[in-house]
């Protein structure tokens, strides 16, 4: 009596999946590809997220086979930024043999924050302005403020401008991964005061000292 015994082929599997996202794109929804090659007779698939199992099925053919193929796809739905996106995938054979991995889904936060360190100041002075760190800013003013020059809608994340009138400033962000935000900050002007007085008369006398004082200025107290 003779027992032929022929070892399988080595368990292959490849699994597709993951994705690093902004947040204005949830609620998301994907597909974990999962395809096996040379599995002996079946192959049992699990997935889990977290605490929680979303997938687990014995993918097998009616009659046993050494060399078994499988494909199946595993739904995977993000909506919101603080969910667990990270999916666990174990797979085994009739023999024993298995295969472990990971899949990551990474949401980013795509928003910005625009700060000034004085919202409120008199024409002929500066304010610095800021906001929170990204791969490239982008800022602009309306109405334009042409004291930001050459740093006007390049990579500064903080800018010194000088508005003559009340201004909104703008700033686009972009983040390593391709998220896009943005944010406005007010900055209030008020226009420098010109005095001027007109007396009348120019003139005092002793025996008529009193002078008539006349504010002429742009704007009077």
């Amino acid at each position: 009596l003779v027992y032929l015994m022929i070892e399988p082929k080595d368990l292959t599997c490849s699994v597709e999946g993951g994705i690093t996202l902004c947040n204005d794109k949830l609620p998301y929804r994907d597909s974990i590809a999962v395809n096996i090659e040379n599995a002996v007779s079946f192959a049992n698939v699990t997935a889990t997220r977290g605490d929680a199992t979303i997938y687990d099925e014995k993918l097998a053919n009616d009659f046993w086979t050494k060399d078994t193929v499988f494909s199946v796809k595993i739904p995977v739905e993000i909506t919101a930024l603080d969910d667990t996106a990270s999916v666990t995938i174990h797979i085994e054979d009739y023999c024993g043999r298995f295969f472990d991995t990971t899949i990551h889904y990474k949401v980013i936060d795509n928003s910005t924050k625009a700060t000034v360190d004085k919202d409120y100041i008199c024409e002929g002075d500066s304010v610095m302005l800021s906001c929170l760190e990204a791969a490239t800013y982008t800022w602009s003013a309306y109405p334009s403020d042409v004291t930001l020059g050459e740093e006007e809608g390049t990579k500064v994340q903080t800018l010194k401008a000088k508005p003559i009138v009340t201004t909104t400033y703008s700033v686009t962000t972009i983040s390593a991964e391709g998220c896009i935000a943005t944010d406005t900050v007010k900055v209030s002007v008020e226009p420098i005061i010109k005095a001027q007085l007109e007396l009348y008369p120019k003139k005092a006398y002793y025996s008529d000292p009193q002078i008539k004082f006349t504010d002429l200025s742009d704007e009077p107290f």
